[in-house]
């Protein structure tokens, strides 16, 4: 039971983007939907992949805002945008 309030308070912390963006140039926790690259399914058109990739390719990963949008923590721009953001969590503190 404990494991699974943790996992909901974790989960509490996303942001969306739509409701607020982090600071300009601070690094976040980001999730993006979808995938730059598709691959139908048989039988599957392309619109009706692009709309499952969405629906179900989560990727979590680190970024920040730039001049001109999301940036990964390589600094090369991100082909997915962000839909939710959460700050980065405390370091450890040292023994």
């Amino acid at each position: 039971m404990k494991e699974r309030r943790e996992e909901k308070e974790q989960a509490d912390n996303w942001i969306s983007c739509k409701e607020r963006m982090p600071e300009s140039e601070t690094l976040v926790i980001v999730a993006c939907y979808g995938s730059d690259i598709i691959i139908p399914q048989d039988g599957e058109t392309l619109a009706e992949s692009i709309e499952r990739v969405q629906r179900e390719h989560v990727t979590v990963t680190l970024g920040f805002i730039g001049s001109d949008g999301w940036y990964g923590c390589d600094y090369f721009p991100m082909m997915i945008t962000p839909t939710y953001w959460q700050p980065l969590p405390e370091p450890p503190k040292g023994e």
